[in-house]
């Protein structure tokens, strides 16, 4: 099954993703993804490999914000593909080719006064799992 899955053929063949989309597919024929599956998630990241090349920036560079010029600059855009694009994001972070997301800051006065809660128990008591937790049920409340 995983040699099938994993014949390069002419899309990935000087794809500058080749190396990660090789190990993203052998990571999704181990999580069970039938060939066909990952042969057309391959397809479409290879298109989004040879679009990138074009762009003339590093592997280090890729972000939701050149995801979303891609799918845009695709003519046809099929269900699946923002999810799949999604996916090669996350796993370009699992093994820390990428960054991890900035995440979206809340300006509001209960966030402020959670951050600076947050601070307080990391540096003096190591607590922040507990503040997480606390931090987003206030959160969802408000």
């Amino acid at each position: 099954m995983l040699k099938n899955a994993l014949q390069p053929g002419e899309r990935l063949q000087d794809n500058p993703l080749s190396f990660h989309l090789q190990a993203l597919a052998t990571s999704l024929v181990e999580d069970g993804c039938a060939d066909e599956t990952v042969r057309w998630k391959l397809g479409l990241l290879a298109g989004f490999g040879r679009w990138f090349a074009r762009t003339g920036r590093t592997v280090t560079h890729i972000d939701e914000r050149l995801v979303e010029a891609f799918v845009k600059h695709r003519q046809q855009v099929r269900r699946g593909d923002s999810k799949t694009l999604k996916q090669f994001l996350d796993h370009l972070r699992r093994r820390a080719v990428i960054p991890d997301r900035e995440p979206v800051r809340d300006p509001s006065p209960l966030a402020n006064i959670l951050d600076r809660y947050e601070k307080y128990l990391r540096s003096e008591c190591g607590l922040v799992t507990a503040m997480r937790s606390l931090r987003h049920a206030l959160l969802q409340a408000s």
